[in-house]
Parts: structure tokens; sequence; C-alpha cells
């Protein structure tokens, strides 16, 4: 009778596992601050310098909400990019909240139902390069990743392009390395561990600071 009860006890866990992402009690949540909390269509510029705003919305519709947070000083070393603030403050898809994690990006093949066709993707990204938001001059696409800074799987716009930067591949520590961090605080959002919030912030104040934070 007790070894029966026990197996009981564990189904609930088992099918949090299979569900994709496992979860924690809320009251395991790291971070403070909700995405719901932000007021909609007011893009607020997330700075790793000196608390540039941002440039009006081009383009950006109803897909793209503010992520907000205040400026936070840049110390990186050589071979780090950042994006520029001014452009690319990071824009939150306001479809993916902390309440419904596990019904949108903790689902296998979620991004994918969302994300931007490589045509929109390429064409802002010769625009950006054109209008002068390159890496040392450098305007080959093919030197660049169209990367979305806050990202998909962790609730970013899509389509926004205040969440779109030309991501240079040069350097030790690009556009690969960042795909770390994401991929880590998508899996600490799953587990309960960071709330979508405070992972947001984090990789939008300044990817490189949350990659030594949460990667190491």
């Amino acid at each position: 009778m007790l070894r029966r009860v026990g197996a009981l006890a564990l189904l609930p866990a088992f099918i949090l596992l299979l569900a994709g992402c496992s979860a924690l009690p809320s009251s395991h949540l790291v971070g403070a601050v909700h995405s719901d909390t932000v007021a909609p269509h007011s893009i607020t510029a997330v700075d790793a310098g000196a608390g540039a705003t941002a440039a009006p919305s081009a383009g950006s519709g109803p897909s793209s909400a503010p992520v907000a947070a205040a400026p936070q000083p840049v110390a990186v070393p050589a071979g780090v990019v950042l994006p520029d603030a001014s452009r690319t403050p990071g824009a939150t898809n306001p479809a993916v909240t902390q309440a419904n994690v596990h019904q949108t990006i903790c689902v296998s093949g979620y991004t994918a139902t969302i994300r931007p066709p490589a045509s929109y993707t390429t064409g802002l990204k010769r625009q950006q390069l054109a209008s002068g938001y390159a890496y040392q001059g450098d305007t080959n696409t093919r030197d660049y990743e169209e990367d979305h800074l806050i990202s998909l799987e962790i609730g970013g716009s899509p389509d926004s392009p205040q969440n779109l930067w030309p991501e240079p591949y040069a350097g030790s520590d690009g556009a690969r390395t960042k795909d770390r961090i994401e991929n880590k605080l998508h899996d600490l959002v799953g587990s309960g561990q960071l709330t979508l919030a405070a992972a947001q912030h984090a990789i939008a104040v300044n990817w490189w600071s949350a990659y030594q934070t949460y990667v190491g």
C-alpha cells in the first residue's frame, strides 16, 4: 500500500518532466518584476552605457512590448560586441508571460512558429548595415547574424527592429557565444529558477554580463 501511494506522489513530477520545462513553486523564483506590468507600446531603452533613449519605432506593431531597465555600466573585454542601445534597446513578445511559459517557450518547436522569415531579417540587416550600424565599417552581410537581443526562447519580440541587430561573428566572443547565454536563460526560466522578466532584463541590459553571471 505504501509503495502505491509513493508512486502516485511522483506522478505530477514525472508529468512536468515530460512537458519540456520543469517548474518550481513561485516562492523559488528569482526576480520580482513581471513583464505584464510594463506599459504596452512604450519602448524604453535598455542601455549598457549612459542612458540613451530609444529611437522611434519603425515597423514595430503590437507584437512589441517594452523592457524597462536602469542603465548599467559597460565592462567588457576585447572581442565582445554589445548592440547600440539607442537603436536596439530590446522588445518583448506580449504573447509570452510568466503565467504561460509552459504553454509557449517551453513547448518544443515553439520559436519556429513565430520566427520571422529570412527575407525580412536579411532585408533589415542590409538596411541597418547601410545606415552605419556595422562593426568596424564591415558591411558584408555574411559576417553578421541578425540577432534577437532578447531571444525568442525567453519571450523576445520576433519582428521589432528594436529587438533585432546585426551581431558580428568576429571576435572570440561574438554571436555564437551569445547563443549559449540565451539557452541558459531559457533553461533557468523553464525550471523556475529565474523569472521571465529577470531573464529578459539581464540579456537586454548587457548580454556579456549575463553570460558571466549565469554561464561563467
